[in-house]
């Protein structure tokens, strides 16, 4: 990313979107909102994948490797038929 050109990414979790500012190669405005709305512990990790230069789908595991849901996830309903 070019801090330049590229001032902010945006973060999607589930139906969420969060703009974080970025400075140099830093996640600056929004990323503390960020950690605390999506409860980020030590250890957790953070998968980010790209959807464009500046967006981002991100995947959150604790530290069991477990993977966070939110309130604002999709649910889906899986259904089998016998």
């Amino acid at each position: 990313l070019n801090e330049q050109k590229t001032p902010f990414i945006a973060l999607r979790t589930g139906d969420n979107i969060t703009e974080i500012g970025m400075k140099g190669k830093r996640l600056k405005k929004n990323w503390k909102a960020f950690i605390l709305q999506h409860q980020l512990q030590h250890n957790d990790v953070l998968i980010f994948i790209p959807e464009s230069k500046t967006v981002f789908t991100v995947l959150i595991f604790d530290s069991n490797g477990d993977e966070k849901i939110f309130p604002w996830y999709p649910v889906f309903h899986i259904h089998y038929y016998n």
